[in-house]
């Protein structure tokens, strides 16, 4: 059972109070207690007296709607957020949802191949069932209130979502089609099957899109350009001005550009995935977007390969392995160095 206690003005005493009562009922009590404030004010005194405050709300509908899909736990500070996947790294039976769902796709996506995608209906009915297949294997990876909800409900629909999570997972049909019709037919199917708003399409499209020109060889200013022109993302910023006004937002339209720019400014795959995590916000989400399209630019060291590959239980080992052999990489080197791990 959990309840959440709101205050639109709350002064020191009051809080001191509010904690006090709190602690010495759930001495008696089995109970989850969010305690969320309003007003970056009230979030500075909240976080000095109770430190397991970890963000504040105000009127703003992003991040409004954002609580209402991903729960007030899925709401941290940069930092905070930083420091979780630095606690995931050092536990490799840890898996996020930034890497178990990307897989799902991979699975339903192989045998489609290069040519046009199926009926609508049928390719999103067995997404939808591939996505809940992992969802079983991997309940605790991280994932959003209401993706939760619908990964435990086959009946349930898509819920509008213009949250990241379409961005994050759509890659392999990147690779898995060759032409950017295809390619965008293709991102919008995956996206819709959870995350149908037209913000979390179009987020899904651009990554793919981005995907598909960087391995095909095009400059980062075509791609630039590209997005620019067909998205209305706006790419202009540097990371230094993002940084300092960036924060915890997992919507596609606050963290989709941030990652393009990331790429945009890094100069090998490893400096990609770096200036993606310095940007703070959602950076697991925000690297595995930047990362994606790095990709397809850079090509991923095998040191790096090697290392990832270690992290993976099996299953998500076996998918990644038939996904390599199905796109024809050469990848029985890296392989053969954790075999018998």
């Amino acid at each position: 059972m959990s309840t959440v206690l709101n205050s639109l003005m709350l002064n020191g005493p009051a809080l001191q109070i509010a904690v006090r009562e709190i602690s010495a009922f759930l001495l008696k009590n089995e109970m989850q207690i969010y305690l969320v404030v309003f007003g970056k004010e009230a979030f500075a005194l909240s976080e000095k007296l109770f430190k397991s405050v970890s963000s504040y709300i105000d009127e703003n509908y992003i991040r409004s709607k954002t609580l209402d899909e991903y729960g007030v736990e899925k709401v941290y500070g940069s930092h905070l957020e930083t420091r979780r996947i630095r606690e995931q790294l050092k536990c490799s039976d840890r898996i996020h949802d930034d890497v178990c769902l990307p897989q799902a796709s991979e699975c339903l996506d192989m045998p489609v191949g290069a040519a046009a995608p199926m009926d609508a209906d049928d390719w999103g009915q067995l997404l939808a069932n591939r996505m809940r297949q992992f969802g079983k294997m991997y309940p605790n990876a991280g994932y959003g209130g209401m993706f939760r909800q619908w990964l435990r409900n086959p009946e349930c629909q898509a819920y509008n979502s213009f949250g990241n999570g379409s961005a994050m997972r759509v890659s392999s049909v990147a690779w898995l089609y060759n032409d950017m019709d295809a390619v965008r037919h293709a991102a919008r199917l995956s996206a819709e099957v959870t995350h149908n708003h037209p913000e979390g399409i179009k987020g899904a499209e651009a990554t793919a899109s981005a995907i598909f020109l960087a391995r095909a060889g095009h400059s980062k200013t075509e791609i630039k350009k590209y997005i620019e022109d067909e998205f209305g993302y706006e790419l202009n910023r540097t990371c230094d001005e993002i940084r300092p006004v960036y924060f915890h937002t997992e919507t596609c339209m606050e963290t989709v550009p941030e990652a393009i720019t990331a790429f945009l400014e890094g100069d090998s795959f490893e400096d990609v995935i770096r200036t993606a995590v310095s940007l703070g916000g959602d950076c697991d989400t925000l690297t595995a977007i930047a990362g994606s399209i790095a990709e397809g630019y850079y090509g991923v060291p095998d040191k790096l390969k090697e290392e990832c590959y270690k992290r993976l239980p099996d299953p998500l080992l076996n998918v990644l392995k038939t996904f390599e052999e199905y796109l024809d990489r050469d990848t029985d080197e890296v392989f053969r160095s954790i075999a018998g791990r």
